[in-house]
């Protein structure tokens, strides 16, 4: 279903497409370490404590009925992110169908995927919508939006040697200046117009939607737990409780409060910082983009060492390395140098 004389995919598509395929991976991830956590200890507790209070109380659901449920709904949030994930990819393809049945189960999605926190089913939702807008639909239609008029630039010396019109022949004699006819007059030299720049490269749009869609699903799990910390002091000394190497280590529970705490707004605040350089990264700047890579790099590095002991964390692992890929591929190295280029001759 696609055309190889379609217009540009506009960037609203790009960016709804990739956080559609990369959001829906990383839902996958969390309803398996749901599934696999779902019949443990602590996760019984949570359920027995939320059944016997409001709203919950009183509905005649016991534990095991709350349990199966939990556990249909992320049967049903797993097979909808991997038919999203697919779908994704296909609507960057811009097929059509693929288009229509994402819209489809966009709904079961978002409700089922309330079991595996809600955020990122929340994201693919929000990008569905976008699929229908007015530059996708044209884009899916096959119809090219209008050109806008491109701003001619003044003439700058030496870029490239001006040659004189040929004056036209002359039909008489030259009247002599005061007498007669009026002298024809000369036209002046023409200044060329500049080849217009090339577009943003599809890598700096896609490099920079990745980093957008990972880092805000960071800082909104990263205020929720700190909100969790702040309105419910006991979540840490469960933590600490349910894990036997805090105590071998000797570590105290308000050392471990405090730790967490400052990891959190670490982590949250360099998350925000990558976001901002991201949008400088669109823009064109180049120190942005080396910013962006360094970032990249070591928050791939980080999340490579963590995932031993959180699997989840190969996803951050993984958009880091694609973003550092597209950042790097010529493309975008050119499209940079060509803004910078253009940067310093405005500046002169």
């Amino acid at each position: 279903m696609t055309d190889s004389k379609a217009p540009a995919r506009p960037p609203q598509v790009t960016m709804a497409g990739w956080v559609t395929v990369v959001g829906s991976l990383f839902m996958l991830v969390n309803v398996f370490g749901v599934v696999s956590r779902l019949r443990s200890l602590d996760t019984r507790e949570n359920v027995t404590d939320a059944l016997s209070r409001d709203p919950l109380k009183g509905t005649g659901i016991d534990l095991e009925q709350a349990l199966s449920l939990m556990h249909g709904t992320a049967l049903v949030a797993g097979a909808t992110a991997a038919a999203a994930a697919i779908l994704g990819w296909f609507v960057l393809q811009r097929n059509h169908h693929a288009r229509v049945a994402l819209s489809v189960i966009a709904l079961p999605l978002f409700f089922s995927g309330l079991v595996a926190g809600g955020f990122v089913s929340s994201m693919i939702a929000v990008s569905v919508v976008i699929l229908w807008g007015r530059p996708a639909r044209d884009w899916f239609n096959g119809v090219t939006p209008p050109e806008r008029p491109q701003r001619v630039a003044p003439p700058e010396q030496g870029d490239a040697p001006w040659q004189a019109p040929t004056p036209p022949p002359e039909q008489g004699p030259r009247a002599f200046e005061g007498f007669g006819s009026k002298p024809v007059e000369q036209p002046g030299p023409v200044a060329q117009r500049p080849t217009p720049g090339a577009g943003r490269p599809r890598e700096v749009v896609q490099a920079c939607a990745f980093t957008w869609a990972m880092c805000g699903t960071a800082v909104l799990g990263l205020l929720m737990v700190l909100v969790g910390f702040a309105l419910s002091p006991e979540l840490v000394k469960e933590v600490y409780e349910s894990d036997s190497r805090f105590a071998e280590s000797d570590i105290s529970l308000s050392a471990l409060r405090t730790a967490a705490i400052v990891v959190s707004i670490v982590f949250a605040l360099w998350s925000v910082a990558a976001m901002v350089v991201a949008w400088f990264a669109f823009r064109g700047a180049g120190w942005a983009r080396i910013l962006l890579i360094v970032s990249a790099a070591v928050a791939a590095a980080f999340s490579l060492a963590t995932a031993i002991s959180s699997p989840p964390m190969l996803v951050v692992t993984g958009v880091a390395v694609f973003t550092v890929v597209r950042l790097t591929q010529p493309p975008s190295v050119a499209w940079f140098a060509e803004k910078d280029r253009e940067r310093r001759e405005a500046r002169r």
